[in-house]
């Protein structure tokens, strides 16, 4: 996006030194009949409610003209009534726009080559800024939209850890934020001379990098901004959340995308050993059909929020029953020893040659399955606390890291059909979490001085 168009209303501001103090503004880029938006936030964008698309933006706290406008660009895009997910509960996200914006819908694809620029002008040269852009659709784990800078003459990547990196300037998010909560963002804004700097939403491609390994895009579908905050300085931005008082970290978090289950067939099947499932309809836990064709379970969990340090207090995956099974069942459980596993591929043993975790935990003489659809403590695996604690406790774990759990059968001819992600994506299995905390090292006074610290050109 050129910054040309910016130049004139830039060296008003300039000549005239309207420039405000340190702020905070927020604002919906889709806003509709019916949201509930902040007094202070305002609403430039494509939505039906918003009162055009550009405009000045507002200090959230203040309420007062910051200077800065906002131009909302929206090219081959659908306007029609949007759609959305809300702010989603956890991550960066929470902590930046809950009770800011009223995120019920954003601005979403229709034509191929489909973009939506915020192109901001007005800004002090002398200053820096913070930009992040909020997006959530909160069903669809194959619809990639990536976010980029330009016109700026300098500023630092800051997206939220675990979101996918393209480059300094870009960043690629999954079109669903809501276990995560991830944002696209970016600190130390220099708009340079001129004022200016603009921000481009659009979906992932080849070509601009933004489909991450082993990922796939749906398409030219992917999401445009819901809202965004931009900062000046340093005055006006959310201090950091104080770390949460232990224990309290608990969630579940259920396997999502046809490559992160998977069935590795040990014996023959087709006539090949050790051949790979990733397309599966169902998880057979033990053998297939009980026939002795036994199988090796792998289940890859994305975007695990555990911070690093904690200590897990207990920890089980849950299954759904697919058919009705009372053959004599054991299994034996245990994880992959990596702390940021790859999807499952259809390459052969690409479950049995990854590295197991020391730690594993047996569960014996499974209760008969004697009911379709069941989701109860018959399908729910023993405590798996120490084997997730030994994965996270590797080097290399961080927040929003995916984790693996294998499973192999100890019985001989047994059998628990659960469903897979192709087969009922809502009913595949589910991880579930209670951990506690690191201690705080930090006092809450060293997080509210840490939270003025902003490097600043003045």
């Amino acid at each position: 996006m050129k910054k040309s168009a910016v130049v004139v209303i830039a060296c008003l501001a300039l000549a005239t030194g309207a420039f405000a103090a340190d702020w905070t503004a927020y604002n919906d880029t889709f806003p509709e009949v019916g949201d509930s938006n902040p007094a202070n936030t305002t609403e430039w964008g494509l939505g039906t409610a918003a009162p055009g698309t550009s405009g000045l933006l507002l200090d959230f706290g203040s309420g007062a003209a910051t200077g800065a406008t906002v131009t909302v660009i929206g090219t081959g895009v659908n306007t029609s009534g949007g759609t959305g997910g809300g702010v989603p509960s956890v991550g960066d996200a929470n902590d930046l726009f809950t009770d800011k914006v009223d995120l019920n819908k954003l601005i979403y694809y229709s034509a191929a080559d489909w973009t939506v620029d915020l192109v901001f002008s007005g800004l002090d040269p002398n200053e820096t800024y913070t930009l992040a852009g909020l997006h959530n659709r909160n069903n669809y784990t194959n619809r990639w939209s990536v976010v980029s800078i330009a016109g700026a003459d300098a500023f630092t990547y800051a997206a939220s850890a675990g979101s996918y990196k393209i480059s300094d300037s870009a960043v690629s998010l999954l079109s669903n934020q809501t276990p995560t909560g991830y944002v696209a963002k970016w600190t130390d804004i220099d708009p340079g001379a001129d004022g200016g700097f603009s921000i481009t939403y659009t979906y992932a491609t080849a070509a601009n990098g933004g489909i991450p390994p082993l990922e796939t895009q749906d398409g030219v579908k992917a999401y445009g901004p819901g809202a965004f905050m931009l900062l000046s300085g340093a005055g006006g931005e959310p201090p950091p959340p104080p770390p949460p008082p232990p224990p309290t970290g608990s969630f579940e978090l259920r396997v999502s995308g046809g490559s992160n289950d998977a069935e590795e067939h040990l014996t023959d099947f087709d006539g090949v050993a050790n051949r790979m499932d990733v397309t599966s309809t169902d998880l057979e836990l033990g053998s297939e059909g009980g026939t002795g064709d036994d199988q090796l379970i792998g289940l890859r969990f994305r975007n695990v929020q555990i911070p690093v340090g904690s200590t897990i207090e207990s920890a089980s995956i849950q299954f759904h029953a697919d058919e009705t099974d009372a053959e004599i069942t054991s299994l034996l459980i245990f994880g992959e020893l990596e702390a940021n596993p790859l999807a499952y591929t259809t390459t052969n043993s690409d479950i049995s040659s990854r590295t197991a975790t020391v730690e594993s935990v047996a569960w014996d003489n499974i209760p008969e399955w004697d009911l379709v659809h069941e989701e109860g403590p018959d399908q729910e695996t023993p405590d798996i606390s120490s084997i997730i604690q030994e994965i996270i406790d590797l080097g290399g774990w961080a927040p929003g890291n995916s984790l693996a759990i294998m499973m192999a059968q100890t019985s001989v001819n047994g059998e628990r059909t659960a469903e897979s992600v192709e087969g009922e994506s809502g009913s595949a299995p589910v991880l579930k979490i209670t951990y506690t905390p690191e201690p705080a090292t930090m006092s809450l006074l060293g997080l509210g001085a840490l939270a003025m610290i902003r490097r600043r050109k003045r």
